[in-house]
């Protein structure tokens, strides 16, 4: 994993992130939960993000609730992730669609 200007960064707790990443700052890897009742006390249920290989999240990107982001994926500057992304796809925008598809393997090493 590379960490390009560290600054501003938040990545949930449980929060599975796989290889060969680069993340810029102000990325916010966040829980979005819904609220359950539990012996009848409403609290709040944890979703978190799932991130595999070979990824480029770039500054000011946020992505929240139980998102699966697939292999070699871009994320454009100030995009907000509320859904799956396929494989080899950029997205970007609010909230973030794709915008590009591409056939080439990341290698961040």
């Amino acid at each position: 994993m590379q960490i390009a200007h560290g600054q501003y960064i938040v990545i949930g707790g449980n929060t599975i992130i796989g290889d060969n990443l680069v993340i810029y700052n102000g990325l916010t890897l966040g829980v979005r939960g819904n609220f359950i009742l539990v012996d009848g006390i409403p609290q709040q249920e944890a979703l978190y993000s799932i991130i595999d290989d070979g990824f480029i999240i770039y500054s000011g990107a946020k992505i929240y609730g139980k998102v699966h982001l697939h292999k070699n994926v871009i994320v454009r500057e100030n995009a907000i992730v509320f859904d799956n992304v396929n494989p080899n796809c950029r997205v970007g925008g609010h909230p973030a669609r794709i915008i590009k598809k591409h056939e080439f393997q990341f290698n961040t090493k």
